[in-house]
């Protein structure tokens, strides 16, 4: 008697484990895709005489030239607490990582592909990268 009754709770004691052993890789695998990468992309009209600005803390900054009236600005943020605020002002594009990021600590790497028009002009700035 005593013997079926533990070997019926070392069974179910191993269900268990088997139990929490799964949710614990659920949930930080859950974690890990929380810390994915997040990602801007927008689109900005570009008259003649446009200019760019461009400030960043680390990361990547690519740009490329083309055809259209408009600039195309992607970034992409390594942790969920980047913060970017483009601002069109006139005939300016501003993009201040440093500015709309102070005071958060480290924001990490944030990368940029700029696709600008072929007559404009482009200002960047990185401090570390």
């Amino acid at each position: 008697m005593k013997t079926r009754f533990l070997i019926r709770h070392l069974r179910y004691s191993a269900c268990f484990f088997s139990a929490l052993v799964f949710s614990a890789a659920v949930f930080f695998s859950g974690a890990v895709s929380v810390r994915a990468q997040q990602r801007l992309s927008k689109r900005y009209p570009a008259g003649k005489n446009i200019r760019i600005e461009l400030k960043n803390i680390s990361g990547t900054i690519t740009v490329e030239s083309w055809n259209r009236d408009e600039i195309k600005l992607t970034a992409t943020m390594e942790s969920p607490t980047a913060h970017i605020v483009p601002k069109q002002i006139e005939e300016s594009l501003v993009v201040d990582v440093m500015a709309d990021n102070r005071g958060r600590g480290d924001v990490g790497d944030v990368n940029f592909k700029l696709q600008v028009p072929v007559n404009c002009s482009v200002d960047l700035e990185t401090r570390r990268g």
